[in-house]
């Protein structure tokens, strides 16, 4: 993966973190996409046929054309796949609410109230 790309995806990373990124699922099931006023941004993490991990990284420029695309496989010595691992991450978490609802969650069930919704 090219320099610029890793820069890319270090300062998404960094966005994503401080809940400055709005990403968007895509048809796709671990698939992301953030819009920007330049161009769009893609990402993928999946187990492939192979029976390992892949991932990828696409960049469209303001057309919708595929500009820019790095497909990457885990293996022993993938410093790119972790870091597209680590991307898919932090946005999964942030898009799912992880935090917050975990945080939710222990607070309703440290209390000394009844917990649960009964059925209709």
């Amino acid at each position: 993966m090219e320099k610029v790309a890793q820069d890319l995806i270090n300062r998404l990373i960094q966005k994503t973190e401080k809940n400055q990124a709005v990403w968007n699922k895509t048809s796709r099931s671990n698939e992301f996409k953030i819009e920007l006023s330049n161009g769009k941004i893609t990402t993928d993490v999946w187990f492939n046929e192979e029976e390992s991990w892949s991932g990828d990284f696409r960049l469209y420029n303001d057309n919708g054309d595929e500009i820019y695309s790095v497909c990457v496989q885990n293996d022993s010595e993938s410093e790119d796949f972790n870091l597209l691992s680590k991307l898919n991450t932090v946005i999964k978490n942030k898009y799912y609410k992880v935090e917050e609802t975990i945080e939710g969650v222990l607070e309703e069930v440290s209390g000394d109230d009844i917990i649960g919704i009964p059925p209709f």
